[in-house]
């Protein structure tokens, strides 16, 4: 894999992902690779993937995977396989920086999901995974990508009606 391009949110997610610089459009019917650099106390909600198999292959650290109804450390050299619709989550309870290979099949539009989160960060949008103004955005967010991500902690109910009221309040992702 090439690395060419940067998309970074570590200042809200502890999140760096590497990847080519190709056009998402180019990737949705093919699989994603990218590598991710995930810093202590890095997390993502729990979420499914309707549409697409994710795996991750840990290059170095360890990196907790909730998956199975549980959370399980994945160390260097490890990898899980998480099927469509599984319930799972990430988490860096490490105090050591963990990078893996991150994998989406099909890519669908997740490297345009990463991209818009990055320009909500830049624009300083989304400052946090808390509080109704981040909320509001991040649900924004989340409803142009409903065939690549569903939260499932916040529930995607509550999520749908934070971004119901954001459109209502007038608050625009651009």
């Amino acid at each position: 894999m090439t690395i060419a391009k940067v998309i970074d949110m570590s200042s809200v997610l502890g999140v760096k992902v590497f990847c080519e610089d190709v056009p998402s459009a180019d990737l949705v019917d093919q699989a994603l690779t990218v590598e991710v650099e995930f810093a202590p106390r890095a997390r993502g909600g729990l979420h499914v993937h309707p549409h697409q198999e994710e795996s991750y292959q840990m290059l170095s650290g360890t990196l907790d995977i909730f998956v199975d109804g549980r959370w399980r450390p994945l160390q260097q050299g490890e990898s899980v396989r998480i099927p469509k619709g599984t319930v799972h989550g990430f988490c860096n309870s490490t105090r050591t920086t963990a990078r893996a290979l991150n994998t989406h099949d099909p890519g669908l539009r997740t490297q345009e999901y990463w991209e818009r989160m990055e320009q909500l960060i830049r624009q300083r949008k989304v400052t946090g995974m808390s509080g109704l103004r981040n909320g509001i955005y991040l649900s924004l967010n989340l409803n142009g990508f409903r065939r690549e991500i569903a939260m499932v902690r916040p529930p995607d109910w509550f999520l749908r009606a934070l971004a119901k009221l954001g459109t209502a309040l007038n608050f625009k992702l651009t």
